[in-house]
């Protein structure tokens, strides 16, 4: 066996241990938030928080890509005015995500590494 096959294999096996602990960690709660819709799941988690509707936009991208087939593509470019939720509610939406898909994985990138690290 190569070493590529190995590492590949030995991958599978991590990704599939993730996901057997993710599902016996999930709780009534868990499974109740990961239900809601990512406008509606905001505010759930963070009661001093209003429901987002002015980024509509960037919740239905995510939600295109929560509910896609796994492996199909949804690119979006977010921009808009300084301290309006942009980042926050991404935020809350890879929590929102990975409740609902726990054995897949995330990237979050910024303009500026130091940034996205402290996120």
């Amino acid at each position: 066996m190569s070493t590529k096959a190995i590492r590949k294999a030995m991958a599978a096996r991590k990704m599939a241990m993730a996901h057997r602990e993710a599902v016996r960690m999930a709780t009534p709660r868990t499974n109740r938030l990961a239900r809601l819709s990512l406008p509606d799941f905001i505010p759930a988690i963070t009661p001093n928080w209003d429901r987002p509707d002015h980024l509509r936009p960037i919740t239905d991208a995510v939600e295109r890509a929560a509910n896609s087939v796994y492996g199909t593509e949804v690119n979006a470019c977010i921009s808009g005015p300084p301290q309006h939720g942009k980042t926050e509610t991404i935020l809350h939406a890879i929590v929102w995500y990975l409740l609902r898909h726990p054995e897949r994985t995330v990237g979050f990138i910024s303009y500026a590494d130091r940034y996205a690290r402290s996120k």
